[in-house]
């Protein structure tokens, strides 16, 4: 767990010096290694969110735009 989380030693020592009882000790480091997970997971779900919100963006504007360039080349139709 230590290795899929970014975790500094000195915050592992921190957790391990919370209490003298090892089980104590051992259970707050995987709280808070959890916790830590749990946050990074949900960093990289709301990057991801925001790329896919980018690219829906980025097609509606293409969209726009070639129902301008339709538009405008109906008009030109229409005007000769």
């Amino acid at each position: 767990m230590i290795k899929s989380v970014e975790v500094t030693p000195a915050e592992v020592a921190q957790q391990l010096m919370i209490s003298n009882e090892p089980k104590v000790a051992l259970e707050s480091l995987i709280e808070v290694l959890n916790a830590k997970k749990d946050i990074e997971e949900a960093a990289v779900e709301e990057k991801d969110n925001s790329i896919e919100e980018e690219e829906v963006t980025e097609e509606m504007e293409v969209e726009r735009q070639n129902s301008m360039l339709a538009e405008t080349e109906t008009r030109c139709i229409y005007l000769t």
